[in-house]
């Protein structure tokens, strides 16, 4: 059975390749060509439309407004910990070490009182 199958598929090959199919109707050809083109998306679209778009794919409103707004939050609040947590806690901070002047102030102190 499987060899009476076998050329029966070469027999439908040999057909296949050798037919010539009809073109197709300028009107279906024409229709297949504008449903193509209506649903052509453009490859870079405008900032905006992108942007609309994300935020419609978030959720908009309902979903990503609440989730961004407490991002900010924590972010907010994660970077004044980090500052406050880099900021020196000696009680003998002054404007020059504010102003990240380092070194002697002594010497910075001697120029300003010399003549």
């Amino acid at each position: 059975m499987t060899h009476d199958r076998h050329g029966e598929d070469q027999r439908l090959d040999a057909w296949l390749a050798s037919s010539t199919p009809p073109p197709a109707p300028a009107h279906l050809r024409r229709a297949i060509l504008s449903a193509a083109h209506a649903t052509l998306v453009p490859t870079r679209p405008h900032w905006t439309t992108a942007l609309r778009q994300a935020w419609r794919e978030l959720g908009g409103l309902r979903i990503a407004a609440p989730v961004m707004a407490m991002a900010l939050a924590i972010g907010l609040g994660a970077a004044n910990h980090l500052w406050q947590t880099s900021m020196t806690n000696r009680s003998t901070d002054d404007l020059l070490e504010l102003a990240l002047i380092q070194g002697d102030y002594g010497d910075l102190l001697a120029a300003r009182t010399d003549p």
